[in-house]
């Protein structure tokens, strides 16, 4: 709608309404549309504003309803997590359970070992002091007739 106020008047109009009757007239139709104009955008700014609300409202309700959906569905996927997490927890105990027994093992057959090493060790150091000994006892005869021959020469 324009905001411009009516300039013509009809010529019979005029006649009849005289001048001042025509200005007037023209005034009364301006204000009248001014009036209509204001009304008008009260009317529409109202409206607008009342469905503004009903549809924040109706979002609002929506974008809360989702929300708690969502929510829900973190809870049970984090149950289910909490539980697989427990499952490996347990499963790990169980592996690590598993090593411990073979370490076990493996210390019972290292110490077989360190003690079968220890006999060696032992068998070793025996026959070794019967190597010398016999060694000794073989070769002291020739010495001690080395000896004799050497110191009864003189």
């Amino acid at each position: 709608m324009s905001t411009e106020p009516i300039l013509l008047v009809p010529k019979a109009l005029r006649n009849s309404l005289g001048e001042e009757g025509a200005e007037a007239l023209v005034g009364l139709i301006n204000q009248a549309n001014a009036g209509g104009r204001k009304f008008m955008e009260e009317f529409v700014s109202e409206r607008f504003e009342k469905r503004l609300m009903e549809e924040t409202g109706k979002l609002r309700l929506e974008l809360k309803e989702e929300t708690g959906k969502l929510r829900l569905e973190i809870k049970e996927e984090t149950g289910k997590l909490w539980i697989a997490i427990a499952e490996l927890r347990a499963e790990m105990h169980a592996g690590f359970m598993g090593i411990q027994e073979q370490f076990k093992d493996v210390y019972k057959e290292i110490a077989k070992l360190h003690a079968a090493i220890s006999d060696v060790h032992k068998s070793i150091s025996v026959q070794t002091r019967w190597m010398i000994g016999t060694t000794i006892a073989a070769v002291f005869p020739i010495y001690l007739a080395l000896f004799k021959l050497v110191f009864a020469v003189k």
